[in-house]
């Protein structure tokens, strides 16, 4: 079974999640050049999928190039570990960080990663009036899928 190809509206909605952000990083993404990112991943043995439920627009988030690449089909915990390893890899590895760490053109500050997402529904979530947070606790199911589409 092959991965669904989104349509038109279906993409646009992705984009839309974050507001032309992407959900890892935070960064501006182009609606016509972003990708599409399954959170969960979608593992695939032989051309078969072995989590078809999985794919689902539901798991998809918006993506520029370099978080997909860097994230590939690696669990969310992996792919935030991973960039935390950067510094030490960057360090122990490439002598031009090394360098540019005595001349102190960079100074790293190793720290625990928060990816956009993570704070922008709690963000979006604050510039909620009362009332519109009372009635919030009463749909927060639907909105844990589709916070987006609620506001």
């Amino acid at each position: 079974m092959a991965r669904k190809k989104l349509t038109k509206e279906e993409r646009h909605g992705v984009y839309m999640k974050y507001s032309g952000r992407c959900a890892y990083c935070g960064c501006k993404i182009d609606e016509n050049n972003f990708e599409s990112d399954h959170l969960e991943p979608v593992r695939e043995l032989d051309g078969e999928m072995l989590n078809p439920e999985n794919d689902d627009i539901s798991n998809l988030f918006p993506s520029c190039k370099s978080c997909n690449r860097l994230k590939g089909s690696l669990p969310l915990e992996y792919f935030r570990k991973k960039i935390e390893d950067q510094y030490r890899q960057f360090e122990k590895y490439n002598s031009h960080f090394r360098l540019m760490m005595r001349f102190n053109l960079i100074h790293p500050t190793p720290h625990k990663v928060r990816f956009y997402f993570e704070d922008a529904r709690k963000t979006l979530y604050n510039k909620l009036s009362d009332n519109q947070k009372d009635i919030d606790k009463d749909i927060q199911e639907v909105v844990n899928d589709n916070f987006y589409e609620i506001l």
